[in-house]
């Protein structure tokens, strides 16, 4: 099922995304009427740049091919007019890629929370021992730069892109 999920779904910068190149393959359907498909979509600019963002990726033969990558939600708009047990079927295949995708970023988040709490228990430890002697302020010199380096990476990996 792993597998699966993996072949609908991918993570890209820090979110659960498919492609139309995936959705013409389990759709059965021709690449170039997914992404007309798309082009037809009347949608919001605004849901269009949140949920679409058109690429090149490199085929199997090393040729250049327009695609589009998108988020659950445009996935769902773009397919919802699909009709068909098999596009049913393909449809719940997907929304529990999506899902489970989405859960396994909510985890990987969580913990790095984990991480980051138990690094400020052991600064906080670092720094009241500093305040007991002057042999302990000299452990805390030596752990800082560490503590702070990690609280740096964990930050940033924490911290959501707002550039997205």
């Amino acid at each position: 099922m792993q597998n699966e999920i993996k072949d609908l779904v991918a993570f890209l910068d820090g979110k659960p995304v498919t492609s139309s190149q995936q959705v013409a393959k389990r759709f059965k359907k021709l690449h170039k009427n997914i992404l007309r498909a798309y082009y037809r979509l009347d949608c919001s600019d605004e849901f269009n740049r949140l949920n679409f963002e058109p690429v090149e990726e490199v085929d199997a033969k090393g040729e250049l091919r327009r695609s589009v990558h998108m988020t659950k939600d445009g996935f769902m708009f773009l397919v919802m007019g699909f009709t068909g047990k098999e596009a049913a079927r393909t449809k719940e295949a997907y929304i529990y890629a999506f899902n489970a995708m989405t859960e396994q970023i909510e985890r990987m988040a969580l913990n790095m929370w984990t991480r980051r709490m138990a690094l400020e228990t052991k600064d906080a430890t670092s720094l009241a021992k500093a305040r007991i002697g002057s042999g302990l302020m000299l452990d805390r010199k030596r752990e800082l730069p560490a503590i702070k380096s990690e609280r740096s990476m964990l930050d940033a990996s924490i911290q959501p892109s707002l550039l997205n």
